[in-house]
């Protein structure tokens, strides 16, 4: 199913606190809609429970007439764009006409309006550069260096990454001006958006010199955000973009949000340096610290194994069903017993509790207690090989693996192989472990 735009709600991010009742300004006022249509928009499943579209589109109505469409400024329609009230209000075309005497403005203000039309309005449906005209036309809009930035510039990632999503064939045709983009002074908002920006351009599946550019503008604007890490006023910027009130941000301690955007940053700019764009096969493997907790290994840098061919499963420690790579791993050591070959089941330490459909299915706890759980879920379902737990996060951004039930293949020379293999077609990953089971090591690719 494609995405109109890719929420908060679908980034997982909400408020760091609920709203007071004082009198509410009217970005407030745009933040109580948003949080309002997120709800609605979460309850209106295909079950038919919930609130039904209908009655989803009668409020985004009430709200937006509340709100004065004809009132806002072009980065309050953004922020509205592209969380999805826009697309669903009755009135739109006025919104976009409107849009459309902003865009001719040289600034900050045309630039938002421009990220907002192309969200609003469809392409040719050329297959060429026509088929991207106006997502062409925000990126390399003039008043994009003075939106750069600023807050709405979080909202024009949003805006951003949902189009790509929606258009498959759009990041090859907007590579110049995606690396244009991302060599301007952005503000660290972008940051919420950087990881699921760089897993939509990857699908692409573009060559590794084509997105070279891109990679090297990303990996520059990463660098500029660690700068702004430790400035008061960017990190407000960063936590009002994620839907919290500046008022009330401000009457807190803003180094609270340093860590968390901090390894944001770390986690893209592990993907740039290892798995994006498909750049880690036929490369050594990258440096990723694994903690043993059963049958370990020699080494505990996964850049270090060598001398036996390794195969990494993306392992989900709370179940035996297909998906969760227990049925793969128990296949891979079967077949490969006796043999130079490695399973190494991986998990991951969770940084808090996991949620999946509204309900709690793990507790996450301390880093002990996921152990004990990995281990006791291990001896459970008769896992007995070399399992290895990374932090939240860092096996997918090193490898590209992002599911459970993938896998990675290691040569014994310490060269990745492939990646992304799927448990549930393991003839893939049975002819690469073969075919290097019976030949020769190949070299490096130049």
């Amino acid at each position: 199913m494609r995405l109109a735009c890719y929420t908060w709600l679908l980034l997982g991010i909400v408020p760091v606190f609920a709203l007071g009742q004082p009198v509410l300004s009217k970005d407030d006022q745009i933040r109580d809609c948003i949080s309002a249509f997120s709800r609605a928009l979460s309850q209106g499943g295909a079950s038919g429970g919930g609130i039904s579209p209908k009655k989803r589109a009668e409020l985004v109505d009430e709200m937006m007439e509340r709100l004065q469409p004809d009132s806002l400024t072009a980065e309050q329609l953004l922020r509205l764009t592209a969380s999805g009230v826009v697309r669903e209000y009755s009135k739109r075309r006025d919104v976009v006409a409107r849009l459309e005497k902003m865009v001719e403005a040289r600034d900050a203000h045309g630039a938002a309006a421009a990220f907002s039309l192309a969200s609003l309005k469809p392409e040719s449906g050329a297959p060429g550069p026509d088929g991207v005209a106006n997502m062409e036309g925000a990126l390399a809009h003039p008043g994009a260096a003075k939106l750069s930035p600023t807050v709405a510039v979080g909202d024009a990632m949003n805006v951003l990454t949902g189009y790509l999503m929606n258009h498959e064939n759009a990041a090859g045709l907007l590579l110049p001006e995606l690396t244009a983009f991302f060599n301007l002074d952005l503000s660290l908002a972008i940051t919420p958006h950087l990881n699921i920006f760089l897993d939509t351009v990857d699908r692409a599946k573009l060559t590794p010199s084509q997105l070279d550019p891109l990679r090297a503008a990303v990996q520059g604007a990463i660098k500029r955000c660690r700068l702004k890490l430790d400035d008061k006023e960017s990190l407000i910027d960063a936590a009002v973009a994620i839907g919290n009130s500046r008022a009330q941000i401000k009457g807190m301690d803003t180094q609270e949000f340093r860590p968390h955007l901090a390894a944001q940053l770390d986690t893209a700019e592990r993907k740039l340096r290892g798995s994006f764009g498909g750049r880690v096969v036929d490369q050594p493997a990258p440096t990723l610290d694994l903690k043993w907790v059963q049958a370990p290994l020699e080494a505990t840098d996964a850049a270090q194994l060598k001398g036996r061919v390794r195969v990494f499963v993306k392992w989900w420690r709370f179940g035996p069903d297909a998906n969760s790579g227990t049925p793969f791993i128990m296949q891979l050591s079967e077949r490969y017993a006796g043999k130079p070959v490695d399973v190494i089941a991986v998990s991951e330490f969770l940084e808090g509790p996991l949620f999946m459909g509204g309900k709690q299915i793990d507790p996450g706890g301390t880093r002990e207690q996921q152990v004990d759980a990995i281990i006791a879920t291990a001896q459970k379902y008769g896992i007995a090989g070399p399992i290895a737990v990374v932090d939240e996060k860092r096996f997918g951004a090193a490898f590209g693996i992002q599911r459970a039930n993938s896998a990675v293949v290691i040569d014994a020379s310490g060269v990745v192989r492939a990646t992304k293999l799927d448990g549930g077609q393991p003839e893939a990953t049975f002819r690469v472990i073969d075919g290097l089971l019976s030949a020769p090591e190949p070299t490096l690719k130049p």
